[in-house]
């Protein structure tokens, strides 16, 4: 099983246990309480700038130049129309009476891709690179791109109202303000360390990047954070590496936090969920239903988008073969952002 696997499921048993024994589970019982009633907010700015600044960090510039508007024609369109089919289940299968906003709210949680163990395999098994940037690119710019649409129904489920033009302005602002706010913080921090040769100092400056720009963009911009910490990550990945004293253990010390922020986020769902489930009353067999389907139905969707767009990556970039298309369809799967 993959290892994610088995931390939901460990998770999940843990929170069983920790309701069952009515939370005498001692220390472990304080902890798991604290965990699973965190702030959602204080979970996004702990978690997502590492786990995405260090993918956008290893990223190869020369590749994703060449692979820029396939990622951006999947983490673009193709999360708009994912959200919306995804959306549809809820909305007309699904008997809770949501509507259109808490449909699309749910659809843009199911639309962003975070394929970490498919991208570990490809490299494992010397696949094409321009497949890994792709899938690995457009599971970055996607996850900007939900978050996105995940706070506009938020805000329009909350009673908020929109015209046209205070939509695209917000796209805007959103979409465009988080990069620049990104690239001007990775500009900054580049200069740092190409102005010194120490390893820990680097290795701080380059976590100080990906805080600060989610921190300044979400906070004090209004803008999105995740794809300032994208923008960032790439501005990052085509000039301070040449200017890191130690590679190896840059490297090192994000595999390391990477590793360590997927461990925490799924084992901290799978205890939510599992107490969740244990002490919920009202979740009936139709309900564990309905999450099968939805299982089934987000896979076709992501074959649908993919396939939908097939004419054009075939074209572009460096092409695109329907056998790389069927493997990004199964691959594209949902993890750490959508949890958070």
């Amino acid at each position: 099983l993959p290892y994610t696997v088995v931390l939901l499921v460990a998770g999940a048993t843990i929170g069983c246990i920790h309701e069952a024994t009515g939370h005498g589970l001692g220390s472990l019982s304080v902890s798991i309480t604290m965990w699973t009633n965190i702030d959602p907010h204080l979970l996004l700015f702990a978690f997502l700038p590492a786990l995405l600044f260090g993918d956008a960090i290893n990223l190869e510039w020369h590749i994703l130049r060449k692979c820029f508007f396939q990622i951006l024609l999947l983490a673009g369109p193709g999360v708009a129309i994912g959200s919306f089919l995804c959306s549809l289940l809820p909305r007309y299968v699904f008997n809770y009476g949501w509507d259109w906003n808490y449909s699309m709210l749910m659809g843009s949680m199911l639309a962003a891709t975070d394929p970490v163990a498919v991208v570990g395999l490809l490299k494992e098994l010397g696949a094409s690179p321009k497949l890994s940037m792709v899938i690995a690119g457009e599971s970055m710019m996607n996850d900007g791109t939900a978050v996105v649409f995940y706070l506009l129904f938020y805000k329009l489920s909350q009673g908020a109202s929109y015209s046209f033009i205070e939509i695209v302005e917000f796209f805007a602002q959103m979409a465009l303000g988080g990069p620049a706010i990104g690239v001007l913080v990775a500009w900054a921090g580049t200069g740092w360390i190409m102005a010194g040769k120490d390893s820990i100092i680097e290795i701080t400056v380059f976590f100080l990047m990906g805080y600060c720009a989610m921190i300044a963009a979400e906070q004090e911009a209004e803008a999105s954070g995740v794809l300032a910490v994208v923008g960032g990550g790439v501005v990052v990945a085509t000039y301070a590496w040449p200017y890191v004293d130690d590679i190896h253990a840059m490297h090192n010390v994000w595999h390391w936090v990477e590793w360590t922020g997927n461990t925490l986020i799924f084992l901290l769902a799978g205890t939510i969920l599992g107490s969740t489930f244990y002490i919920a009353d009202n979740i009936t067999a139709k309900d564990w239903g309905f999450l099968l389907l939805n299982w089934v139905v987000v896979n076709i969707v992501r074959f649908i988008v993919v396939f939908f767009f097939f004419p054009i990556l075939r074209l572009i970039g460096y092409g695109l073969t329907w056998q790389e298309a069927v493997f990004m369809g199964w691959g594209g799967l949902r993890g750490a952002v959508g949890l958070a």
